[in-house]
């Protein structure tokens, strides 16, 4: 009798051991991920909230741990509403004025570019070690995980890791420090939050020193980056990002991570040009509707059957 109640007794002894040794890994882990978090920001038309609250419903299927914030310059109660059902803070900062000859050389149609300079508060989020920076107008097809354990790795309290434009590759391999000046898409990036860089950022706008701007903000962040990341002779903290995490074209269409729609080509639009994941873009935005309680309805309705890629 005493040995059948020893059994039990035993049982119950090592779970709590067991569970007493996983603890401080699994509580360390949750550190970790609280201190990472993604952050997207909203200045353009209606049709970018659209584009926002499916790209948030699409991180969301992959990732239900690490915070995802939201910078806008206003936000109404409506839109706090949704994204706080998708999980997502949303903070309000004041805008950051571009140039006056800004308006001009962006062109017509484009002038919420003029705007994209309010990217500057992504760096002032310093409540986080690390900060994936996401644009609305990307589809997650598996986890980004993997950018965030990449980047834990990376040296320096500045560090960057970034995507190159178009279709280049990492001339000096993937995930590793580059010195290419120029050519990033600022479209996705990991950051360490930094008031300094923030502080410089501010500066270099507000002194009258001028560049070109026809892409928004992207260039003059591409001239800061070289000044602060790559300004020692053989040495880097700016880092390569695999193109598969930034894929804008058909050459990486089959093993794209992210699929981005840059330019004027957005999918809530029909994604003129590059329609590959169309149809999956779509199903993400009626799940994210459905899910958020709001009615979402892009330019372009593709048939719910045809294939994801269309070439």
């Amino acid at each position: 009798m005493a040995m059948k109640l020893l059994v039990p007794v035993c049982i119950l002894a090592s779970l709590h051991l067991c569970c007493s040794l996983r603890s401080p890994k699994v509580a360390e882990d949750d550190a970790v991920e609280q201190s990472e978090a993604y952050a997207f920001m909203l200045y353009g038309a209606e049709s970018h909230r659209l584009g926002l609250t499916t790209a948030i419903y699409s991180i969301r299927e992959f990732d239900q741990k690490r915070p995802i914030v939201v910078l806008t310059t206003h936000a109404s109660p409506e839109m706090r509403e949704d994204m706080a059902k998708l999980k997502a803070d949303v903070i309000e900062r004041p805008p950051v004025k571009s140039p006056a000859y800004c308006t001009k050389e962006v062109g017509e149609g484009k002038q919420r570019l003029t705007n994209s300079f309010f990217k500057m508060h992504v760096w002032n989020l310093t409540q986080f070690r690390t900060v994936l920076y996401l644009e609305s107008d990307m589809l997650f097809r598996r986890p980004l995980t993997e950018l965030f354990s990449r980047f834990r790795e990376v040296p320096g309290d500045d560090a960057l890791m970034i995507a190159g434009q178009g279709d280049r590759p990492c001339s000096e391999g993937d995930f590793r420090p580059s010195f290419r000046r120029r050519g990033w898409n600022t479209g996705i990036m990991a950051i360490r939050p930094s008031k300094h860089f923030a502080e410089r950022y501010a500066q270099l706008l507000a002194s009258g020193w001028k560049f070109p701007c026809f892409g928004g903000s992207q260039e003059f962040e591409n001239i800061l980056f070289h000044e602060t990341l790559q300004s020692q002779k053989g040495q880097s903290h700016l880092i390569c990002m695999p193109i598969k995490f930034n894929c804008k074209g058909n050459s990486c269409a089959q093993d794209a991570v992210v699929v981005h729609w840059t330019g004027e080509r957005k999918p809530w639009d029909g994604a003129a040009g590059f329609r590959y994941y169309l149809a999956d873009w779509e199903k993400q935005r009626r799940a994210a509707s459905q899910h958020a309680g709001i009615k979402m309805v892009a330019a372009e309705d593709p048939d719910p059957e045809a294939k994801h890629r269309t070439k």
